[in-house]
């Protein structure tokens, strides 16, 4: 009786009422819990999938889990210890949260949830940007929204004025600047490629508008 009273002692020091997993959220219990393979929150691109595996700590019975059904998604292939997260169509630039529960069929008290973030393909939101003047400064910057990071950003078209170059960038946006070596519009397609490799593109103009020196001297100068 006194080494019974001992593993439980044990039991609750390794698992506390109340203790979270790193798969997601856990019921309270003993010494039982159930974990998910990857854990942690997911993200993904509309239309793919992901492998799931579940399982349940110190179920000597082998009986494994049971898969709730995702609000968004669907679940195929499930198992007592796996199955495939089917994500839906999701509009460009929009994203939707799913959620994955697994419930032990051993231990019904025992369960785990993994959140996943369904995100649409990338959308470039820019559609103009400010002009400049040639010989001085130049900075804009080109924003989009959706997709699975991290981006890659490039010229699929046209070209920028001399003098004036895209950034490197992971996010969601990037920057063009520079000085402009001429008096010359950029007239270009930017294009935006997220990790799953879908991209969107967007047609731009930079006008380039005479030296600012220039201009200050002609309109002092009147017509």
């Amino acid at each position: 009786m006194a080494k019974r009273a001992g593993f439980w002692l044990v039991c609750c020091i390794v698992r506390p009422v109340g203790r979270q997993n790193l798969a997601g959220t856990s019921t309270p219990g003993g010494c039982q819990g159930v974990t998910f393979t990857p854990s942690g929150p997911q993200t993904m691109g509309a239309g793919t999938t992901l492998a799931i595996t579940a399982a349940v700590s110190n179920d000597t019975s082998g009986a494994g889990v049971t898969w709730n059904t995702p609000a968004n998604g669907a679940l195929s292939g499930a198992t007592t210890t796996s199955a495939t997260y089917n994500a839906p169509a999701v509009p460009a630039g929009q994203s939707i949260t799913d959620t994955v529960t697994a419930t032990s069929a051993t231990f019904p008290s025992e369960s785990a949830s993994l959140s996943i973030t369904v995100q649409g393909a990338p959308l470039i939101t820019t559609t103009s940007l400010p002009g400049g003047n040639w010989g001085s400064p130049y900075s804009a910057t080109v924003t989009g929204t959706g997709g699975v990071p991290p981006f890659a950003w490039s010229i699929s078209a046209g070209s920028l004025t001399t003098g004036l170059s895209l950034g490197t960038s992971t996010t969601r946006s990037v920057t063009i600047s520079g000085t402009p070596g001429a008096q010359v519009d950029s007239n270009f397609t930017i294009k935006m490629t997220d990790a799953t490799g879908t991209f969107a593109t967007q047609a731009l103009t930079i006008a380039i508008g005479p030296p600012l020196m220039m201009r200050a001297a002609r309109l002092t100068a009147g017509p």
